[in-house]
């Protein structure tokens, strides 16, 4: 109670009271009297921002204030719309380059007899490969069972 009197005795002193104060070594100081003025001072902060004048909602703001000018935002927004417009190109120009493959044979009986074809010259490239496999299948079959003996 003795601090918080004088504390409302300390907010109606002058500066030249407060300096004649301060040199005075006499005058005892309160050893609470940092957190008591923390204390003031974040109550006046309250109050000040509860008594300042809010702007509307909607109200214009002076350009100035809302946004001021930098060259670094307008590089970034130069930036920005080129990297779009080049993205939009490419998938213009990758969908223009697309074209799907068009059939090679009207007949679908000639195109039946063209894959048999090729089939049969895969067939007869792979059956020598196939046989030399089945002789060393053969042999590794062999040294399978005398390991197991």
């Amino acid at each position: 109670m003795k601090n918080e009197n004088i504390l409302k005795e300390m907010e109606n002193f002058d500066l030249e009271t407060l300096e004649r104060l301060s040199s005075d070594e006499k005058v005892p100081v309160p050893q609470d009297l940092e957190q008591s003025l923390d204390r003031l001072v974040t109550r006046l902060s309250v109050a000040e921002k509860i008594l300042s004048p809010e702007e509307e909602p909607g109200a214009a703001v002076p350009l100035e204030k809302s946004h001021p000018f930098r060259w670094r935002n307008l590089w970034t927004a130069v930036a920005s719309i080129a990297a779009g417009l080049l993205l939009v190109a490419g998938v213009n120009t990758m969908t223009d380059l697309y074209v799907s493959p068009e059939d090679t044979y009207k007949d679908p009986q000639e195109a039946y007899m063209e894959i048999e074809r090729v089939l049969g010259l895969i067939s007869d490239k792979m059956s020598p490969a196939t046989e030399g496999l089945s002789q060393l299948d053969a042999r590794f079959r062999e040294q399978m069972d005398l390991f197991k003996k």
